[in-house]
C-alpha cells in the first residue's frame, strides 16, 4: 500500500512528503518479482553521537517494495497510485469564490461557513486550519475580478424625438411666408419682435411654473397654471404689439403669434409634441404652396389661420383634462420668485437672437441676418440631444473615474467635444441658409455673431439643466443690455458691442459650466 511519510510532530505538511522516483533505465532487473527498499529509523542516542544500539523494534523499519511493471498479470498485486491531493478538489468547487477574493480571509470565511473545522482540515485536507487552506487556494489561483455591472444610465436621448423637437421649433416660421404681404406696413416688425419677447419670456416661465406643479403631482394646478398663464401671456403680447402702433393686419397676426405660443407651451408641457406637429401641417402646407404659384389671400391666410385653431384646440383639451383632476393643491405651492430666472432669461435671448437677426433701433437690419434666427431655430433640436448626451457621459465618467480630478478633467473634454461639435452643424446650417436666403456666402462678422450666439445659448442651457438658472439669466441679461446701450450711444459701435459683449457673456457661462459640471455632487 502506499503512504505519506510524516516528519514532524504537529501534524502533516505538505513540505513533509518525500518522494522518491527510481527510473527505468537505470532500474536492474529483480531477481524476485519484487523488490524492497527499507528505510531504517534511527534510535535517538545515534543522532546525538552515542554508541548506536541494535535494533530492536521492527516499527523502526519502513519498508517501501517496488512492483515490476506487467507483475500484476502474473498475479502479483496491482499498484496502487499515490492519491491526489485533496486540495485539488477543493480549489475546482471554490473557483469562483477564490478567483473573485482579493484576501484569503473571504475564502477562509466560506471554508468556516461550510462548516469546516481545523480537525477536518488535517484530516481531509493535511493542512492545520482553514486559513492555511485559504492562504494556499489563493496563491494558486489566479484573480479574474468579474466587471462590475453597467451604470443605469436614465439620460438616453432619442434622436427621432430631437428631430421633431427641432422641426416644431423652426415650422412656426412658415407662417410668414404665405402673410408677408400682409405685414408691410411701417414698423411691423418692431411690433411683432416686441410680440415675441414678451411671448417668450412669459411662456418660459409658465412652463416652469407648469412642470414644478407636475413634479409635485398636483395636475389640476398644472391646468389652472397654464389656463391663466396662457390667456394672460396672449393678452400682453398683444397689447405690446399694440403700444407699437401696429395695424389692424399686424396685431391680427401679433395676437394669433402670442396665441400660438401659448398653446405651443401647454402641448410641449404635456408631451403632445406630436399633436403639435400635426397642427403645424396646415401651414406647413401653404408655405410650399406659396413657394410654388400666386395664392389667393383666403388661401394665404387659411393654413396660419387653421394651423392657430388646431393648436388652440388641443391645448384647450389637455387644460381641460387637468382641471378635471380630483387632487389637491400642495400647501407649499410654487413660488412666483421661482418663475423670475427663466422669464428673464427668455426675455434677454430672444433680445439677443432678434437682434442679431433683425437688427435694432440703432443699427439696421444685416443682410441676410434672418438666416442666422432660422440656422439657430433648425440646431434646438440638436442642442436638445446634446444635452442629453452631455448627461450621459458624465454618468459613465461618475462610474469609472478614480479620483475627483480625473471626473473633473473627463467632463470638461467632453463639454468641449460637444460644444464644438454643435458650433460646427449650426455653422454649416448657417451658411446653407446664408446661401438659400441671399445666394452668399455669410461674412465672417455674422459667422462669427451666429457661432457666439450659438455657444451663449447652449452653454446657458446646459447651465439650467444642472439647476444653475440665475447664473444664465443674469449673465445674457447684462449682454443684452450692453449691447443695447452700446449701439444707443454711438451706433457705429453697435456691432462691435455685440460681438464683444456676446463673447464675454459665452466666456463667463462657459467657467460657470466647467464649475458646475465638474463637481461630483451635481450629477446625483
Amino acid at each position: 500500500m502506499s503512504t505519506l511519510l510524516n516528519l514532524s510532530e504537529d501534524g502533516p505538511r505538505p513540505e513533509d512528503t518525500v518522494v522518491l522516483h527510481l527510473p527505468p533505465a537505470r532500474r536492474k532487473k529483480a531477481a524476485k518479482p519484487d523488490e524492497t527498499l527499507a528505510l531504517r529509523v534511527p534510535p535517538p542516542e545515534e543522532l546525538t553521537g552515542k554508541a548506536a544500539g541494535t535494533l530492536r523494534n521492527p516499527d523502526e523499519t519502513l519498508a517501501l517494495r517496488i512492483v515490476e511493471p506487467g507483475a500484476a498479470g502474473r498475479g502479483a498485486a496491482e499498484p496502487v497510485p499515490l492519491p491526489e491531493d485533496p486540495l485539488d478538489e477543493l480549489a475546482e468547487r471554490l473557483a469562483d469564490v477564490c478567483a473573485r477574493a482579493v484576501h484569503p480571509f473571504e475564502i477562509a470565511a466560506v471554508l468556516e461557513s461550510d462548516g469546516l473545522t481545523d480537525e477536518q482540515a488535517a484530516v481531509r485536507y493535511g493542512r492545520t486550519d482553514s486559513f492555511s487552506i485559504a492562504e494556499e487556494l489563493f496563491a494558486r489561483t489566479e484573480r479574474r475580478h468579474t466587471a462590475p455591472p453597467e451604470p443605469h444610465d436614465p439620460w438616453q436621448a432619442d434622436p427621432l424625438r430631437t428631430v421633431l423637437r427641432g422641426l416644431l421649433f423652426a415650422l412656426p416660421g412658415l407662417a410668414y411666408l404665405p402673410t408677408a404681404r400682409f405685414l408691410q406696413s411701417g414698423g411691423a416688425g418692431s411690433a411683432l419682435a416686441l410680440t415675441a419677447l414678451v411671448g417668450w419670456s412669459l411662456n418660459q416661465a409658465l412652463a416652469h411654473r407648469a412642470y414644478a406643479w407636475r413634479s409635485l403631482g398636483a395636475r389640476a394646478a398644472v391646468g389652472r397654471s397654464l389656463l391663466c398663464g396662457g390667456l394672460t401671456a396672449t393678452a400682453l403680447g398683444t397689447g405690446a404689439a399694440a403700444l407699437a402702433g401696429a395695424d389692424t393686419a399686424v396685431l391680427l397676426f401679433a395676437a394669433g403669434q402670442s396665441l400660438y405660443l401659448a398653446s405651443a407651451t401647454v402641448l410641449l408641457v404635456t408631451r403632445r409634441a406630436k399633436r403639435l406637429m400635426g397642427a403645424l401641417a396646415p401651414t406647413t402646407a401653404g408655405a410650399a404652396a406659396t413657394l410654388a404659384v400666386d395664392l389667393p389671400n383666403w388661401l394665404r391666410i387659411a393654413g396660419p389661420a387653421l394651423s392657430l385653431l388646431l393648436a388652440a384646440v388641443f391645448a384647450g383639451i389637455e387644460i381641460g383634462q387637468r382641471l378635471k383632476a380630483s387632487d389637491k393643491t400642495p400647501e407649499a405651492g410654487v413660488p412666483l420668485a421661482d418663475s423670475l430666472p427663466h422669464g428673464l432669461f427668455g426675455l434677454a435671448v430672444g433680445a439677443l437672437v432678434i437682434t442679431a437677426s433683425f437688427g435694432d433701433p440703432w443699427r439696421p437690419a444685416v443682410p441676410g441676418g434672418a438666416s442666422a434666427a432660422v440656422a439657430l431655430t433648425l440646431t434646438m433640436g440638436l442642442a436638445e440631444w446634446l444635452l442629453f448626451r452631455f448627461r450621459s457621459r458624465s454618468v459613465t465618467a461618475l462610474y469609472t473615474s478614480t479620483t475627483a480630478d480625473q471626473f473633473r478633467n473627463r467632463t470638461d473634454r467632453t463639454l468641449v467635444r460637444l460644444l464644438a461639435g454643435y458650433l460646427a452643424v449650426l455653422a454649416a446650417l448657417g451658411t446653407g441658409a446664408a446661401l438659400l436666403w441671399t445666394g452668399a456666402l455669410p461674412g465672417p462678422v455674422q459667422l462669427g455673431g451666429l457661432l457666439l450666439l450659438g455657444a451663449l445659448l447652449w452653454t446657458a442651457l446646459l447651465l439650467q439643466v444642472f439647476g444653475a438658472v440665475w447664473p444664465p439669466a443674469l449673465i445674457c441679461t447684462a449682454a443684452a443690455v450692453a449691447e443695447s446701450t452700446a449701439g444707443a450711444l454711438d451706433p457705429a459701435w453697435a456691432t462691435p458691442a455685440r460681438l464683444a459683449a456676446t463673447g464675454l457673456a459665452v466666456g463667463a457661462l462657459v467657467l460657470a459650466a466647467r464649475a458646475r459640471t465638474g463637481r461630483v455632487t451635481a450629477h446625483r
